[in-house]
């Protein structure tokens, strides 16, 4: 189904920075690992600024032969849940309304459907982005609109394996492990877990169940768009987690340590990972960006969580 879907043929970042140009959105920066969602900073951008960053950093890749340390932080429109709602009247005739939606919203079964969530979340990435092992709490089913991703994916009871972080994450639970660059020596269980590696390229798309433990990363540039679903039931169970988030904000839990609030600059760490400020800031300004400008604090969105 997907393979008719004129996004297929028509989202590209270039696309969005044309058709949607002055309209602002939150990137992320991703150094060489993605390991416990390590983010320099976050930045608010407009999409037209966003796909000069995106263009400008292939570029670097090629400049470099391919390295993608030496091409620098690499970044990342990440998890857009308010975009595709905002502009569905324009979005949504693209992806001629999303597999399975209709079934559920005509679904004869109201027990099931009654109180369901649906939600969309859209990334978009150049070669190198991509995420660190985590579970979400709602299902997804990831739709590849453009470009190729590696997914690779665990069953939640290789939990024991996979070394959860002692960050907190509204929705969800993430992994110390980097799955690109897993160090053995400080996590020598993970050699146990088996890994699901899959390729999905454009027109393809995956199911990853709530409790899977997933990792994604981007082979080239790339688009895609969650179709999120959460149940009556399952909407109650987490409301355990809404109240963590909600103490979590009065900081009652857990105060900075957490994947919300940037981490204390440390210039060490980042020139490990490749997320020297200085490269990050010399990026923003090629694209006509001023870092002071665009910089702005988590906890001042809702959206982040």
């Amino acid at each position: 189904m997907l393979a008719h879907w004129p996004a297929i043929r028509k989202w590209t970042p270039e696309w969005f920075g044309q058709t949607l140009a002055e309209r602002r959105v939150e990137i992320y920066f991703w150094g060489r690992s993605g390991a416990d969602w390590k983010r320099s900073r976050i930045f608010e951008v407009t999409l037209n600024q966003f796909a000069k960053l995106v263009a400008q950093h292939n570029e670097r890749i090629r400049d470099h032969g391919g390295d993608l340390a030496a091409a620098g932080p690499a970044p990342y429109l990440q998890e857009d849940e308010s975009l595709f709602d905002e502009f569905s009247y324009l979005l949504m005739p693209d992806v001629m309304n999303l597999p399975f939606r209709p079934f559920v919203e005509r679904s004869r079964d109201k027990a099931f459907t009654e109180g369901m969530d649906l939600s969309h979340a859209l990334w978009i990435g150049p070669t190198g982005a991509r995420t660190g092992i985590h579970w979400d709490s709602v299902d997804a089913l990831l739709h590849q609109i453009h470009g190729m991703k590696r997914v690779m994916l665990w069953p939640p009871s290789a939990r024991s394996f996979l070394y959860p972080s002692a960050k907190y994450n509204h929705g969800a639970e993430l992994s110390d492990v980097d799955a690109s660059y897993p160090n053995l020596t400080r996590f020598p269980r993970f050699a146990q877990a088996r890994t699901i590696s899959t390729l999905l390229d454009a027109g393809s798309a995956l199911y990853i169940p709530a409790g899977w433990w997933h990792a994604v990363e981007s082979l080239d540039t790339t688009i895609s768009l969650a179709l999120r679903s959460q149940s009556k039931c399952e909407r109650r169970a987490a409301w355990a987690d809404d109240a963590l988030l909600w103490l979590h904000r009065q900081g009652l839990y857990k105060p900075g340590d957490c994947v919300c609030h940037p981490p204390a600059r440390d210039a060490r760490r980042d020139a490990e990972q490749g997320m020297g400020t200085d490269r990050v800031d010399a990026a923003l300004r090629k694209a006509g960006i001023d870092p002071d400008d665009a910089e702005y604090s988590p906890a001042e969105s809702s959206d982040i969580h």
